[in-house]
């Protein structure tokens, strides 16, 4: 017997299967449920309970008086430490000696840097502690050591202990002066740049301890005495020095009221292109301020 299209849909609804899984109530419906209020519930960690502080008290005793019992044992230890040295005839050290810097300077006996020189020169004028001396490589076959600039001897010198220890090498050979700092083994080209170096180490009232303004005028003289003075030609190098000529018509120092080391610039840079025109008579008297120079 055919049904008809209602009954047959009546007839499907009704052979549906039950379901495959039945899941127990878990929870009471008629009971309200106590929901939090946050995500994430935590302990307050700015409330502490209150304590008299004795605990404390006896942890800080505890602390110094281990402390006061290190330092008796370390004092026990000196005394015996002495007392065997004082019995073996042993001196021992009073301070750790200062890390000597040894400066190698490689240097062309035709083109001395002057101005490295004269550094040290000052370096002795103030009773600095330190050691210089000069060496030729075999590189150079002939030299007159009568016509290269030589170091003063040191009024303070302690040899290898010093902690500056200051050595140019006469050479034959490329990109001459240089100097590599032992640090980083980074070679450092060109007299002023060492000059720089030298001064920000072991003089840094000729540099670095000015003001930013007159840093940035010294390192304009420091400039001119390379670029206008040793390396131009022989109009450019006059008109370089009559404008030196005349800056210097009514002052001392070329920058503020001392000596820096824009001065020892110019006048290495002045002295190693020759003698002076007669009309370079303020040149000539500032000159004058670097006896051990000329």
């Amino acid at each position: 017997m055919l049904c008809a299209p209602r009954d047959f849909k009546m007839a499907a609804v009704q052979s549906v299967n039950p379901p495959m899984y039945k899941l127990p109530v878990l929870y009471n419906n008629s009971s309200p449920l106590d929901l939090p209020t946050c995500m994430y519930q935590m302990s307050s960690c700015h409330y502490e309970e209150v304590s008299d502080g004795n605990d404390q008290r006896e942890d800080i005793l505890t602390l110094e008086n281990k402390q006061e019992n290190i330092l008796r044992e370390l004092e026990v230890l000196r005394t015996e430490i002495n007392g065997l040295a004082s019995k073996l005839e042993v001196k021992l050290p009073t301070k750790r000696s200062p890390v000597s810097v040894d400066y190698v300077i490689s240097a062309s006996p035709q083109d001395p840097p002057l101005s490295l020189f004269l550094l040290q020169r000052i370096m002795n004028q103030r009773n600095m502690v330190h050691c210089a001396s000069t060496f030729l490589h075999s590189s150079v076959s002939v030299c007159d050591v009568t016509k290269v600039p030589t170091f003063q001897k040191p009024r303070n010198d302690r040899g290898r202990q010093s902690p500056c220890l200051l050595t140019v090498v006469w050479k034959n050979v490329p990109d001459l002066p240089y100097l590599v700092i032992s640090s980083s083994h980074t070679p450092l080209f060109g007299e002023f740049t060492i000059a720089r170096h030298l001064s920000r180490a072991c003089l840094p009232d000729l540099y670095s301890k000015f003001g930013i303004d007159e840093i940035a005028h010294i390192d304009h003289w420091i400039h001119f005495a390379s670029n206008s003075i040793l390396n131009s030609k022989s109009k450019e190098r006059a008109d370089a020095l009559h404008t030196l000529n005349s800056y210097l018509k009514s002052k001392t120092w070329l920058v503020g009221n001392q000596m820096s080391l824009a001065d020892i610039a110019v006048a290495s840079a002045c002295l190693q292109v020759g003698s002076l025109q007669p009309t370079f008579g303020n040149v000539k008297k500032w000159l004058d301020n670097f006896p051990s120079l000329q």
